[in-house]
């Protein structure tokens, strides 16, 4: 029924509503209208934090209920990693493929929380159990292929704002320097400190997940609650150190390992993939003196997540860069 003239209605939440005229007999088209009461979201306070763009393929409990393709567990992970509440009325998700969060399941973000895009919410919730903070599904169970699903090669992402700015606009890729691991092993793509709200364009922004599945609705990362310098395990490696390659207390494997073939050295260590509160590098000398970043003169062969949350990088030299009988070594760095 049309509402007096001069009257209104209270708005109490976030709400999409449709506004229709009435003339006392013909109703004018409709007209809808997006409300919140929470500010809205923006490039300043929401980040798309994990991509799980190539997952497991299903297993035989899965397939038995129905759910046969790996793309049926898809999922993106968006994150306020502001201290405010935002709003996710009329922010939309585009290219990649067609999602509005109004309507949606989680239409506002208390600071640090999560929402999830599923491709099939009863997939997602299959795998993954339920109670996760699901706005919505982007898949479409009335098309043969399930409508559409993020590409394996890669692809756009566009994130638009309810005014229609640009929230975020990147494309993500499953060739080097990108984590090869979430490309089928069962990682996802993980954003790295996502309070710096890092540029969502750059391959050093991500890094695997720390276990195979990822981990949707949750952060991702631990955060170093000991002293750097101090030993408290007395494996004779500094604490902070420990943290950043992933030690169990007690533990000494995971350093720096080298081996040498003709002129070509190979360098192996491991590293905590949660730990992206700190810095870790390697450096090499021929002095002891004078301290070099691989940069240039290593070329990273492989990044191999190992299923515990740790994963080893395998590092080779540039073959004209160590003649043979070059004297060297390498440190482990950390920095916070």
């Amino acid at each position: 029924n049309p509402l007096p003239s001069g009257s209104g209605i209270t708005i109490n939440a976030a709400a999409d509503i449709v506004i229709r005229a009435y003339d006392g007999g013909t109703w004018g088209a409709p007209k809808r209208e997006t409300y919140t009461l929470d500010p809205p979201a923006s490039s300043a306070n929401l980040v798309v934090s994990e991509i799980m763009y190539h997952p497991l393929d299903a297993t035989a409990a899965e397939q038995l209920a129905g759910f046969t393709q790996a793309s049926d567990f898809e999922y993106i992970e968006v994150h306020n990693p502001t201290a405010g509440r935002i709003g996710l009325n009329g922010v939309t998700v585009s290219e990649a493929f067609d999602f509005a969060f109004s309507g949606g399941a989680v239409l506002a973000l208390d600071p640090g929380a999560f929402a999830l895009v599923v491709r099939d919410k009863t997939a997602f919730e299959t795998r993954y159990g339920t109670g996760h903070p699901i706005a919505g599904e982007y898949g479409n169970n009335a098309l043969p292929d399930g409508g559409k699903k993020l590409s394996n090669g890669g692809e756009r992402i566009v994130v638009t704002a309810a005014g229609g700015g640009t929230i975020l606009d990147f494309s993500y890729d499953d060739a080097p320097p990108w984590p090869a691991a979430t490309d089928g092993s069962g990682y996802s793509l993980v954003l790295r400190k996502p309070a710096d709200l890092p540029d969502h364009s750059l391959a050093a922004s991500w890094r695997s997940s720390t276990l195979p599945g990822g981990n949707p609705g949750a952060s991702d990362s631990s955060s170093f609650s000991g002293t750097a310098g101090a030993d408290v395990d007395g494996n004779g490696t500094d604490d902070l150190l420990d943290y950043a390659v992933g030690h169990v207390p007690g533990a000494t494997d995971g350093l720096p390992g080298i081996a040498v073939s003709g002129n070509i050295l190979t360098l192996t260590y491991t590293q905590n993939l949660a730990a992206d509160d700190v810095v870790l590098a390697a450096s090499w000398s021929d002095d002891l003196s004078t301290w070099n970043p691989l940069g240039a003169d290593f070329t990273l062969v492989s990044a191999t997540p190992d299923g515990t949350g740790r994963q080893t990088l395998v590092f080779q030299s540039v073959a004209a860069t160590f003649p043979l009988g070059a004297r060297l070594f390498v440190k482990l760095t950390t920095v916070r």
